[in-house]
């Protein structure tokens, strides 16, 4: 049976299960990339995530309050918030973030 035979379902169902002749799920490359530290290229900041949990608190403070970039990077830094290169992220990156 091909994959387009069992729809979306069939196909999450099928690829999620482990064989001798299918590779893990999800649930094994989690365990892996946790084992061998989670980076490379790729992978989501802290400053990008903390933003998209937060976009919509953030987006109401930056229509309320109007601060500055600086001032927003440095209180990102001061609560522990990390760029993509785990440094307190500066103004333009928060900026283009």
């Amino acid at each position: 049976m091909a994959y387009s035979d069992l729809g979306c379902e069939g196909i999450q169902r099928t690829m999620s299960t482990s064989s001798p002749e299918r590779p893990g799920g999800v649930g094994s490359l989690t365990a892996y990339l946790e084992r061998v530290g989670i980076g490379g290229r790729g992978r989501r900041s802290g400053l990008s995530r903390w933003l998209h949990i937060h976009r919509s608190e953030f987006a109401a403070l930056l229509a309320n309050k109007r601060p500055s970039w600086e001032e927003v990077a440095m209180g990102l830094g001061a609560i522990g918030v990390l760029d993509g290169a785990n440094r307190p992220p500066n103004a333009e990156r928060v900026r283009k973030a």
